[in-house]
């Protein structure tokens, strides 16, 4: 699905270098920035599909002291 959304970008950087050379760049860090907001704001949500409390080790010692186990990666939850 990503790969179908990604399809326009060429021809809308196009459109916006019309304006500026510089504006698809700026548009893109914006976008960017965006991405990374929405994932500090909902990183947890993702995280706890895969028994997760939080994506930051250093803001869930808690559980980890709770658990007596170390704290295992998302990614090799599978």
């Amino acid at each position: 699905m990503a790969s179908r959304a990604a399809a326009p970008a060429p021809i809308i950087a196009g459109k916006l270098a019309e304006h500026s050379l510089a504006l698809p760049y700026w548009v893109a860090a914006a976008v960017l920035g965006a991405g990374v907001l929405v994932f500090l704001a909902f990183g947890h949500i993702m995280a706890a599909g895969h028994g997760e409390r939080v994506v930051w080790h250093r803001w869930n010692r808690r559980a980890q002291h709770a658990q007596h186990t170390p704290e295992e990666a998302v990614g090799e939850a599978y």
